[in-house]
């Protein structure tokens, strides 16, 4: 199984969550494609995603949201400048991301 966090556009290309800072004091998405242990796109990744354990190494920087976004994408909110790295961990499969917030 597998999964990846990005950020960009729906349907667009991944983009690095560190290429675009995001502005303190609002919210933004990271989007994730997963697989299943047979290598298969998960289907239907909102079920996955409320097994979700979302984490910051920095939550005055950046952190998980209060309530979900759509299916797929994690809702985040970048709260102070800086730099953080946001971590999803989905039945034993991990991900992060480096965010960066400014003014």
């Amino acid at each position: 199984a597998t999964l990846d966090l990005w950020c960009g556009p729906a349907g667009g290309p991944a983009v690095a969550c560190d290429a675009t800072p995001f502005v303190a004091g609002g919210g933004f998405v990271v989007r994730t494609t997963m697989t299943d242990s047979s290598t298969m796109p998960v289907r239907s990744p909102i079920f996955a995603l409320q097994r979700a354990v979302l984490s910051s190494s920095d939550s005055s920087v950046a952190r998980p949201a209060a309530s979900p976004a759509g299916n797929g994408t994690l809702s985040m909110l970048a709260v102070a400048p800086g730099q953080a790295w946001l971590r999803a961990r989905v039945d034993g499969v991990v991900d992060s991301v480096r965010v960066v917030v400014v003014p």
